[in-house]
């Protein structure tokens, strides 16, 4: 006669077990699987008469990952928080930055895994400044940064600076181009005028720039 040998136990995966092949009378360890932490000691079963297995088995707990997502302005992390093994966390752009998404994973070892979203500035518009009196530096600046406006060749300010700064802001749901702008008007023309003559007449007194004026031959002339 032979001693009966018991089979290996059906265990939930959070369990790893060395109890295949054991015999009447034996015992195995039971410990707890990768990714699944031991509250306590390990467990033993004992091979029964009736092929089955006998004992308490152990405490497991998920691993915990810690949130390792970098403390940045662009990236939403608390979904992250508080996150066990086989679990996943989406990281979203923060508003003011171009709308992405990536999932990460908490393995095994209580690492985070995955990649993290591009998170780019929202570039802010600057098409109302494209107005003949005015240039600016303001192309392509994006959410945190700041660009000038100040009046074109040929403009001079009507009050205050001829140069203002303008911030480009996250408002709430945009992002925006805010700040004073300069108030810049036409500049007058003081050079290359008609000399006065007795043979001619003219408009040209009060002439500002990109104005035109005439010069007419009096009668007789």
């Amino acid at each position: 006669c032979e001693p009966l040998t018991c089979s290996p136990p059906q265990l939930a995966a959070r369990y790893a077990h060395d109890c295949t092949g054991i015999t009447l009378g034996k015992s195995c360890t039971v410990d707890c699987a990768q990714g699944y932490e031991l509250d306590g000691g390990l467990s033993r079963l004992r091979c029964s008469i009736d092929g089955s297995f006998q004992g308490d088995l152990p405490s497991c707990s998920p691993v915990q990952c810690a949130n390792t997502v970098p403390k940045d302005p662009a990236f939403e992390k608390t979904p992250c928080d508080g996150l066990i093994y086989q679990g996943q966390c989406d990281v979203t752009c923060n508003p003011g930055f171009q709308a992405n998404t990536t999932t990460l994973s908490c393995n095994s070892q209580g690492a985070l895994i995955g990649t993290l979203p591009l998170c780019q500035f929202l570039p802010c518009d600057g098409s109302h400044l494209d107005r003949p009196e005015w240039l600016n530096t303001c192309g392509g600046v994006v959410n945190g940064q700041n660009c000038s406006v100040f009046c074109a060749r040929g403009y001079e300010a009507a009050a205050g600076a001829g140069l203002e700064q303008l911030s480009c802001i996250f408002t709430g749901s945009s992002v925006e181009l805010l700040g004073q702008l300069p108030s810049c008007t036409a500049s007058p023309c003081t050079e290359g005028l008609p000399l006065p003559s007795d043979r001619a007449t003219n408009n040209c007194s009060e002439l500002f720039f990109q104005e035109k004026c005439i010069e007419n031959c009096i009668e007789g002339y």
